[in-house]
């Protein structure tokens, strides 16, 4: 279907919205005799009292779940911008109501009484007298003009229909579009969704750049001395190896974050796929926490889970994570294997740094021959 007759559906789907405020005004109004007393024609009488029963309920919130939807697949063209889900202003959205229902009560009337009439004012000449009982006056008085007149009589609904339209479709995102509130919600949800992704680019940038330039210096160097010193180029193609890991890792953990499903329960699916006996629990929607929270919880999880890989030692290993209404508190414990409290862990001094980064801390300790380490982080920093 055309984008010119999905429009003139529309304002023939407004001239059918349209019916039920002109049916209850026609009750009315018939229902007292005096009220129409003396009056030729009582049909546009109904329809104009009929409007204010049609503003009033354009101010209904329910009516932009049925223009945003009806405008967005019908109108096209800028109407295809409609996000159906956003709110709108209310007085915009009764004011597009308004001109869809008159001016598709209007179309939708043309369409059912004009093509009719233009089939008989074009017949007329080749019909003659036949099957007219009385020749009404209005095809009486067009003569030998009635074909031309019948033609433009088409021509004119066509027209209109494609003109009002288009009207619609260049108001419908002016008049349905997001409030002031909802595009305010959307610059910030942007910004937020921009600066993340900058974050990321840094960190990837600074670990795995660094990885990939001491990798070439390692590389470098082993191949200088691959003869003369075979030890110290073993030694290095070691490094690299390991380095290399380190790089895969990270690169796995940033594209992670760049997928749409749950960064954690993604970090959780990847150990369990890498044959960890992993027991994670969620309590809570992650969807909830801050961005910045929500980083260093993934970087802290991610940190927990590679050191109980490298470190830990064969068994189960639990993961609790609580996200409630002030923090979320992480707590991983794994068996114990070459894992220690205090020293120079850089994994768990990072992790430390990152908790005190939103405002957080983080604690370590072995207890019952397993590694516990805890993180909670607020998630609204303190003043």
């Amino acid at each position: 279907m055309s984008s010119f007759l999905r429009r003139w559906l529309y304002l023939i789907i407004g001239g059918a919205l349209v019916m039920p405020f002109v049916i209850v005004m026609t009750v009315v109004l018939r229902s007292n005799p005096s009220l129409l007393e003396g009056v030729f024609n009582a049909d546009p009488i109904i329809f104009i009292a009929s409007l204010p029963l049609v503003v009033i309920a354009g101010f209904f919130p329910q009516i932009r779940t049925i223009e945003a939807p009806l405008a967005r697949s019908l109108l096209g063209g800028p109407a295809q911008g409609i996000d159906p889900d956003g709110t709108g202003v209310r007085s915009r959205v009764a004011l597009f109501w308004f001109l869809h229902l008159i001016v598709g009560g209007a179309v939708a009337g043309m369409t059912l009484a004009i093509p009719p009439a233009a089939v008989f004012l074009v017949a007329e000449p080749f019909l003659g007298d036949v099957g007219w009982p009385a020749k009404p006056l209005w095809i009486e008085a067009t003569g030998d003009w009635s074909p031309l007149l019948g033609i433009a009589l088409l021509v004119s609904l066509v027209a209109t229909a494609y003109g009002v339209g288009a009207l619609l479709a260049w108001a419908a995102p002016r008049l349905l579009g997001p409030s002031p509130a909802d595009q305010v919600t959307a610059l910030k949800r942007t910004a937020e969704q921009l600066a993340q992704r900058n974050q990321l680019a840094r960190e990837l940038h600074d670990s795995v750049g660094h990885t990939l330039s001491i990798v070439m210096l390692q590389a470098s160097a082993a191949a200088q001395v691959f003869d003369s010193n075979p030890a110290f180029a073993r030694k290095a193609l070691a490094n690299i190896e390991e380095s290399a890991r380190t790089a895969q890792a990270e690169l796995d953990h940033v594209l992670g974050l760049l997928r749409e499903n749950p960064r954690l329960r993604y970090l959780i699916e990847q150990a369990q796929q890498a044959g960890m006996e992993l027991d994670a629990v969620i309590t809570g929607d992650e969807a909830t926490l801050p961005a910045e929270v929500a980083h260093e919880l993934n970087q802290i999880a991610r940190e927990g889970l590679t050191n109980a890989i490298r470190h830990g030692g064969p068994g189960r290993v639990t993961l609790r994570v609580t996200i409630s209404a002030q923090d979320v508190s992480f707590t991983l414990t794994n068996p114990l294997g070459r894992q220690r409290t205090g020293g120079g862990g850089r994994g768990l001094l990072g992790i430390q740094e990152r908790a005190q980064a939103v405002g957080g801390s983080s604690v370590s300790r072995v207890l019952d021959e397993h590694f516990h380490l805890s993180a909670t982080l607020p998630l609204r920093r303190k003043p």
